[in-house]
C-alpha cells in the first residue's frame, strides 16, 4: 500500500510538479513527501531563465565557466591542476558540477536542474529532520514548514555556493546541536570548497557551541545586537594584511564589495527587518513562557538558544559587506526552533492564534514579495506550470513575467 501510495505521488508530479509540491506541503507527514520537496528542487532549476545581456550575478558566471568547459573539452587533470594552482579561487564544488554536466550538454538548464538537484537534496533533509521530531503531533505543521522553506528557498541557487553551503551547514549542524551527534562534522571539511566565507563560520561555530552554554549571555548579546546600526566594524579591515594572502585576498574582496544599495529596494529591507524581528520575539515569548517546559528538553534548549546566539552575532557585524546573509542560516534555526517548540507545547498553542495569525500573514507577504522581486524575473512561466513532458515546449520561447514587471 505505501509504495502503491509513493508511485501515485510520483505519477501526479509527473504531471503537475509544482501542483505536486504543494500537495507535498500540505501532507508533510508522509515519508516520501521529502522526496516530491527533493525532485520538485531539480525541476525548478530547469525553469531558470538567464538574461544575458544585462545579467552581473553569480549565476552569469556558473553558466560562463559551464561554457568554458564544454567548448573546450576540459580535462579533470586541467580542472584539478587550476584548482590547486589558483589559490584565489578555492570554490571547486560548483565546478565539479559544471564539468560533470558539460560532458553530456552545453545547456545551462541542465546546469540549474543539478545545482537544485544539490540542493533540494540537503533542504529536503533538513525539513524532514524537523517533521520527524514532530511526526506524533495533532498539530498542523504547514505554515511553520512552509517559514522554513521560504528562509532559504531554492531559488537562490541564482547564487548556487552560498547558498548551497548553507544547506550542507544546517544539515550538518542540526543533529550536532540538538541530539549532540557528532558523525556529521565531517562536512566541515566539504563546505569551504563549496563557498570559501564558510571557512570562517567553522571558526565561529565552535565559538557558538561554547558560547550557548551561558544562557543570559546568549539574550544579551542577541538584544545588543538589535542596535548594530550604531556600530562601524570596517575598522578590522586594516588587519587583513597579517592574514595569509590566500585568507587575505579573498576576505578584501568580500569586505570590500559595494553594498551601498539595499537588495530589493527600502520597502523589502524594511519588511524583511519587521518579519525577522516578528519572529524573534515570538519565540523569547514563548521561550519564557514554557521555560520549565522548554528546559526538560535539553535539544530544544540548546537548539533555541544556538538560534538566538547565531542570528546576534551576524545581526551585530549585518555593516560589514557579504555578512549579513548568514543571518538567513540564524533565520533557518529560528523557525526550526519554532517548530519544535510548538511541537512540545501544542495542547497550549490555541491561546496565542492572535500571534499565530500575525506570522501567517507575514509569511504570506514575504512570500508575495518573494514572487514578484525574485520568481517571476527569474523563472519561465510557461516551464514553472508545465512538466517534464511539455517543458521543452517553453525552452526557446517562455514567457518571463518579470521581464513585463520591471
Amino acid at each position: 500500500m505505501r509504495q502503491t501510495r509513493y508511485l501515485n505521488y510520483i505519477l501526479f508530479f509527473l504531471v503537475s510538479p509544482i501542483l505536486s509540491f504543494f500537495i507535498a506541503l500540505k501532507k508533510y507527514k508522509n515519508p516520501s513527501m521529502k522526496n516530491i520537496f527533493w525532485i520538485f528542487c531539480a525541476f525548478f532549476g530547469f525553469c531558470i531563465d538567464l538574461n544575458f545581456q544585462s545579467g552581473t550575478n553569480d549565476a552569469i558566471v556558473y553558466v560562463g565557466r559551464f561554457y568554458y568547459l564544454h567548448d573546450n573539452n576540459v580535462s579533470i587533470d586541467y580542472l584539478f591542476s587550476n584548482f590547486l594552482s589558483n589559490r584565489n579561487h578555492i570554490e571547486i564544488v560548483s565546478d565539479l558540477i559544471g564539468f560533470i554536466v558539460a560532458q553530456f550538454t552545453r545547456d545551462y538548464h541542465y546546469l540549474y536542474a543539478t545545482f537544485g538537484f544539490c540542493f533540494g537534496y540537503f533542504q529536503s533533509r533538513n525539513l524532514d529532520y524537523f517533521i520527524r521530531i514532530i511526526k506524533n503531533s495533532s498539530y498542523d505543521f504547514t505554515w511553520l514548514l512552509g517559514g522554513f522553506i521560504l528562509t532559504i528557498p531554492v531559488w537562490y541557487i541564482n547564487g548556487f555556493d552560498f547558498w548551497f553551503a548553507t544547506q550542507v551547514y544546517i544539515f550538518m549542524m542540526l543533529p550536532v546541536i540538538i541530539e549532540k551527534k557528532y558523525n556529521r562534522l565531517y562536512l566541515m571539511v566539504i563546505l569551504p570548497f563549496i563557498h570559501f566565507s564558510f571557512l570562517f563560520l567553522i571558526i565561529i561555530t565552535a565559538f557558538l557551541l561554547i558560547f550557548i552554554k551561558f544562557e543570559n549571555s546568549v539574550f544579551v548579546l542577541f538584544y545588543f545586537s538589535l542596535f548594530s546600526f550604531f556600530f562601524d566594524f570596517t575598522f578590522f579591515f586594516q588587519f587583513l594584511d597579517f592574514l595569509p594572502e590566500i585568507f587575505s585576498s579573498r576576505t578584501s574582496a568580500y569586505l570590500n564589495a559595494d553594498t551601498s544599495v539595499q537588495e530589493g529596494g527600502r520597502i523589502i529591507w524594511w519588511f524583511n527587518n519587521i518579519y525577522n524581528l516578528s519572529l524573534y520575539f515570538y519565540v523569547i515569548y514563548l521561550f519564557k513562557t514554557y521555560n520549565t517546559i522548554l528546559k526538560s528538553d535539553s535539544g530544544v534548549y540548546r537548539v533555541i538558544l544556538y538560534s538566538f546566539a547565531f542570528v546576534g552575532f551576524f545581526n551585530l557585524i549585518s555593516s560589514v559587506p557579504s555578512v549579513g546573509r548568514f543571518i538567513y542560516i540564524g533565520m533557518s534555526f529560528m523557525w526550526g526552533s519554532l517548530i519544535i517548540v510548538v511541537g512540545k507545547i501544542e495542547k497550549r498553542i490555541q491561546e496565542h492564534n492572535r500571534y499565530i495569525t500575525i506570522l501567517k500573514i507575514m509569511i504570506f507577504l514575504a512570500f508575495c514579495l518573494n514572487l514578484l522581486r525574485y520568481i517571476f524575473p527569474l523563472v519561465g512561466i510557461g516551464k514553472l506550470l508545465s512538466n517534464i513532458f511539455t517543458i521543452y515546449l517553453f525552452i526557446d520561447d517562455d514567457l518571463n513575467i518579470g521581464n513585463l514587471l520591471f
